[in-house]
């Protein structure tokens, strides 16, 4: 195994990793935007 080899695999899984954490954090905003507009049990 090339270190060129594992560099380009390094940086192929951080990018995934990127697109993974900004899939995240979409869905966690959606889910504050939706749950902000029901009532709450505690209110």
């Amino acid at each position: 195994m090339t270190s060129r080899f594992a560099t380009a695999e390094f940086r192929r899984a951080a990018s995934v990793g990127r697109v993974r954490e900004a899939v995240s954090n979409v869905r966690a905003n959606n889910n504050n935007r939706n749950n902000a507009s029901l009532p709450r049990a505690g209110d």
